[in-house]
């Protein structure tokens, strides 16, 4: 299943799947915990969540250079 997601304030709470997740940012930044680990990840590029970790994303909040607002492709089992 893949979606594209264009929103600010846009939350995804922890969740896992039993295959990989890719992640395309295309506009603003995203910030992703993987396994409770922070990932910051910009526009133009790729976040691969592998399979079984636990994950969240949500724009990243209060940090500078960082835009609220996000639009990215996502890609991943359900």
């Amino acid at each position: 299943m893949s979606w594209t997601l264009r929103d600010e304030g846009c939350y995804v709470p922890l969740h896992w799947h039993k295959d990989i997740e890719l992640n395309l940012i295309l506009l603003g930044n995203a910030e992703f915990t993987v396994n409770g680990k922070k990932n910051r990840v910009m526009a133009g590029e790729l976040m691969v969540i592998n399979s079984g970790d636990i994950h969240m994303g949500a724009p990243p909040a209060g940090v500078p250079g960082f835009e609220p607002k996000v639009e990215l492709i996502t890609i991943a089992s359900v």
